[in-house]
């Protein structure tokens, strides 16, 4: 896989996952205080999957 269609492929599959987030967060049968609670406890943990990602897409970098 070259570089371009690898960034394209990451790119494409970070844009999907975060539509997906907001259609499940449209049509989930939770309250709104459910919703929002799940919200802060996702953002509070983003931090730290960032971190991951950015490990695991340099490594990646670093095996081409």
């Amino acid at each position: 896989m070259s570089k371009k269609s690898a960034g394209a492929f990451i790119g494409g599959m970070l844009l999907g996952s975060a539509v997906g987030t907001v259609v499940g967060l449209l049509i989930a049968p939770r309250t709104g205080r459910d919703t929002r609670k799940l919200l802060k406890k996702s953002a509070d943990a983003l931090p730290e999957l960032a971190e991951d990602l950015s490990s695991s897409v340099q490594l990646q970098a670093d095996r081409l």
